[in-house]
């Protein structure tokens, strides 16, 4: 079996994915700090809570039990080789038929860019990547080419789903938050909004708001930690811009990545 279509989990993680009806998965830097801190936010007002933010989205109060997770890319490229036996960061396979799915995509360049601040500058410092970001980017392990194979798998075992399957853009995001935001809240719910506390929690999400709150909680919950508070380039909410990649990209650089967006499943609509 390979690699990237294994869905077993035989670890004790499996219980905390079996606690929850919706997951929401993505590959790094794809936006799920901004989405996690939105739903939050929204979820407290919604039901008066006051639990600070959680990295395992475990509250006491009745909100939808979604969970965020990376699943298959973990999985390849976090995992030990006992990890990956046992499947420790897989969504479980009957979770995986009848759980909600919220994919999340972003543009490959700006992901992989991100993904370069992410490997030099967060994880430790045994599993950070040395090199330039030109050298990454062609990694067998940690390069595009695991980012859109991962993302290809993802849509073919879900795409085809006539309910409970969401697919969810960060560049729609940034265009219309109210729109797609909503979309979200109703597809993890019982289909209705709260036009008003959405509109709420799209302000205290914003991305200048949560750069602040991360300067401040370097002891807080991973989900909103800098790698280094003195420098922005480890933060979790590092730019947040769409096109971002041309401020660090070589044309060379962009043509790799361009070249294995050749194979991207077109339903992402992204083009080289």
């Amino acid at each position: 079996m390979l690699l990237e279509n294994a869905r077993h989990n035989l670890t004790s993680k499996r219980l905390l994915f079996r606690e929850k009806d919706s997951y929401i998965v993505s590959i790094p830097k794809s936006g799920r700090t901004w989405l996690r801190v939105l739903l939050h936010e929204y979820y407290s007002r919604l039901f008066g809570a006051t639990e600070a933010l959680n990295s395992r989205d475990q509250y006491a109060d009745d909100r939808p039990r979604y969970f965020f997770t990376h699943d298959r890319y973990e999985h390849l490229t976090v995992a030990n080789p006992w990890q990956r036996l046992l499947g420790r960061f897989l969504i479980p396979a009957d979770r995986r038929r009848e759980g909600r799915i919220l994919l999340i995509a972003r543009d490959p360049r700006d992901v992989m860019v991100s993904l370069y601040f992410q490997n030099t500058r967060r994880v430790k410092q045994k599993q950070a990547f040395q090199g330039e970001i030109s050298a990454m980017l062609q990694d067998p392990l940690l390069g595009v080419d695991t980012v859109i194979r991962t993302m290809n798998g993802w849509l073919r075992e879900w795409g085809e789903r006539n309910e409970g399957f969401l697919l969810s853009r960060y560049e729609d995001w940034q265009a219309e938050p109210d729109r797609y935001f909503g979309e979200i809240i109703a597809f993890l719910g019982d289909g209705s909004v709260d036009n008003t506390r959405l509109q709420q929690a799209i302000d205290e999400s914003r991305f200048d708001k949560m750069q602040q709150r991360e300067r401040t909680s370097a002891d807080g919950p991973s989900a909103v930690r800098p790698g280094n508070p003195d420098d922005p380039e480890s933060f979790k909410a590092r730019k947040g811009k769409v096109g971002g990649y041309r401020e660090y990209l070589s044309d060379g650089d962009i043509a790799v990545i361009e070249r294995a967006m050749t194979h991207l499943d077109a339903r992402f609509g992204y083009q080289p």
